[in-house]
């Protein structure tokens, strides 16, 4: 018996999904072809793992026997390939950092600058996404490090470094009635329109959340990836957006008001690795030289 693993992962799919169509789509490939796939590891294995008498996708008594022969498989070749990956990383002297987008705000691009000059015989590449993206790679093992925003000083799930602390600002057009206010109750801000970072994003989850905390639901009109693009809509008279003091102090405008939001909301910047695995010997350097430079909180 010769088991395709990409099979198995596909009928370990379908039995989570319940549904063919939703299986198909979580794994990027067509109804048929996922139905094609099934067929052929029934014919392999010899017996119907599927009840074809009903429109819900039903184990036969083989199908039950299996699943967890399957999803173990399917988690072997995951973590071996994981493994790989890290060999990789470490013969090769190179370090995969993922990070937050706003490097420069929090000085990651300094710090970077620093530890390249310091380290010339060794090679740094970053992937940048919001943290539950980058949450995600370190947990796949798809960086060795990360720069992480959360709203504690350490990130349970992993190793963690503190590094930087911020806090949350409105930013407004100058001319708006609020814009002379020392700080910002969220009950103030009640009937306006909010211009956000993209949905299920960390700042745009927990904006909502404290407007929701404060009594209303947000206006939201717009939602977008840049900090700079939301700062100009601003600027234009679209809305008042929400974001941490070090991303918004980047513009330095008269046109523009920023307020910080009370009662003080604050977000911790901390450098991340898994618990469960070694790092390599690039990526402990790395790690020394943040302990040793970074920011006072």
């Amino acid at each position: 018996m010769n088991l395709n693993v990409r099979y198995l992962e596909e009928f370990v799919t379908l039995t989570e999904k319940k549904n063919f169509l939703e299986a198909a789509e979580c794994l990027f490939i067509s109804q048929s072809c996922l139905s094609k796939h099934i067929k052929k590891l029934e014919t392999e294995i010899g017996v119907e793992l599927f009840e074809r008498t009903t429109r819900t996708v039903v184990l036969t008594e083989f199908g039950q026997m299996l699943l967890p022969y399957a999803r173990k498989m399917v988690g072997l070749e995951y973590e071996f390939e994981k493994n790989v990956r890290r060999k990789i990383h470490q013969d090769s002297g190179n370090i995969v950092l993922g990070s937050i987008p706003s490097m420069k705000q929090h000085a990651i691009t300094a710090l970077i600058a620093g530890f390249l000059n310091e380290n010339p015989d060794m090679t740094l590449q970053t992937i940048e996404g919001d943290s539950t993206f980058v949450k995600e790679l370190l947990t796949d093992g798809k960086c060795d490090i990360a720069f992480l925003r959360s709203e504690s000083s350490s990130v349970k799930e992993f190793n963690s470094i503190p590094y930087m602390i911020d806090y949350l600002t409105a930013v407004l057009p100058a001319t708006h009635p609020l814009a002379k206010a020392d700080n910002l109750p969220f009950e103030q801000l009640r009937g306006e329109t909010f211009l956000l970072f993209p949905e299920h994003s960390f700042i745009n989850d927990l904006c909502i959340r404290e407007c929701r905390n404060a009594g209303f639901e947000p206006h939201i009109a717009y939602t977008g990836n840049r900090g700079a693009t939301l700062i100009d809509l601003v600027r234009n008279g679209a809305g008042i957006t929400l974001m941490m003091h070090h991303s918004a102090r980047q513009e330095n405008d008269s046109s523009l008001a920023f307020i910080p939001v009370t009662p003080g909301i604050y977000s911790y910047i901390s450098l991340n690795y898994a618990k469960e695995k070694p790092l390599s010997p690039q990526a402990e350097i790395f790690v020394r030289y943040v302990k040793a430079h970074k920011r006072d909180f």
